[in-house]
């Protein structure tokens, strides 16, 4: 069998080719719509990076097609066409908004996952698939700053950080993979790249300052005042910092 995808370089390297779009869908949808937006494509090619997924279930080496994404709430018509969008907005609205976690490709699956744990613990996120930066851009600035908040943002994707930036903001932070072979077989490439659920998890908290059980704590008791639930960014969080063990 051939190894797992580790598409380091070659995302950044597509998205830095002039009038080229890149179009990185999250599952069999956002490929159905992906197709005709790309064929509408007029200001140089289009490509459609797919990638690899394990099957739930069976052996991390076991290649399945991209999944649905299913849920009550994820819309059934996706925006594709528009280059991101919400998939999943936070509980209560964008208003209510503590993080928004951008994502493209399999790794929309992970954001959604690490949106329920940290609904769990009191972190309302939004979950923004975003398959195609080139179209993105082109959507007015409103419907961009409606899209990705005013709160702090995490992206996630296996690739280089490489121009994540400019959705980033000052306080946001990139989770991805830079080096080439530190693992082989999916569930060890994504763990080994800090691409998992719980990983993310550490990371919000950390970019948001706040402790677990802490947070959980004052959230109830702000809630019990009927004042605002949000959190607001450590200013001394910096982009692409890693928590540091033990702190």
């Amino acid at each position: 069998a051939c190894p797992p995808w580790q598409q380091v370089e070659q995302l950044a390297s597509l998205r830095a080719m002039p009038n080229l779009a890149l179009f990185r869908p999250a599952d069999s949808q956002e490929i159905a719509a992906a197709w005709p937006a790309a064929l509408s494509w007029r200001h140089g090619p289009a490509v459609i990076f797919l990638a690899r997924h394990p099957r739930t279930g069976s052996s991390a080496n076991t290649l399945n097609t991209l999944p649905v994404l299913a849920g009550t709430a994820i819309p059934s018509v996706r925006k594709t066409e528009q280059g991101g969008y919400v998939l999943l907005e936070a509980k209560g609205g964008g208003a209510h908004r503590a993080v928004t976690l951008i994502a493209s490709g399999p790794e929309v699956s992970l954001a959604l996952e690490a949106r329920h744990r940290l609904e769990e613990e009191g972190i309302l996120a939004a979950v923004v698939s975003l398959p195609c930066w080139e179209l993105f851009e082109k959507q007015s600035s409103a419907y961009r700053k409606t899209v990705l908040g005013h709160c702090p943002r995490v992206a996630i994707e296996a690739a280089s950080g490489f121009g994540w930036e400019r959705w980033l903001g000052d306080t946001g932070i990139f989770i991805g993979s830079e080096e080439f072979g530190v693992a082989s077989g999916f569930d060890p490439l994504y763990q080994s790249s800090g691409l998992t659920p719980d990983v993310v998890c550490t990371r919000v908290r950390a970019l948001l300052g706040v402790d677990r059980k802490q947070e959980v704590r004052a959230r109830m008791e702000t809630q019990k005042r009927g004042g605002d639930t949000r959190l607001r960014p450590s200013p001394i969080v910096k982009s692409n910092q890693r928590p540091v063990p033990g702190r």
